[in-house]
């Protein structure tokens, strides 16, 4: 038999917040739910609300904003670290045949 209630910490769980953000979602009433001893949330008003909400940006729920395509935001972009790789074959080398990984410009020695 399928669920048809879900605790908070199952609803974070499925939406992948934490369940203090499911708490702020009924604070709010946002994601409606009810208490039997504590809350819990439809499933029906679970899907309900993501497809309410789909294509907006709810970081902050004070401030729910369209989803841009394409949109660019400073604080969402990745760091890309480049590693490049290198062996050395020196048998001069003070350090032996030692690999050499390179992460902007500062080298780690592994031997």
């Amino acid at each position: 038999m399928e669920e048809i209630l879900y605790t908070v910490k199952e609803t974070a769980k499925l939406l992948k917040v934490n369940p203090n953000y499911v708490y702020d979602l009924i604070k709010k009433e946002m994601l409606p739910a009810l208490k039997l001893g504590s809350f819990k949330i439809r499933r029906t008003s679970l899907l309900n609300f993501v497809k309410e909400n789909e294509g907006k940006d709810m970081t902050d729920l004070n401030n729910i904003k369209e989803l841009k395509v394409g949109e660019s935001n400073e604080k969402n972009k990745k760091k890309q670290t480049i590693w490049t790789y290198r062996k050395s074959n020196s048998k001069n080398n003070s350090m032996g045949n030692v690999s050499i990984f390179s992460i902007s410009s500062k080298f780690v020695y592994i031997r």
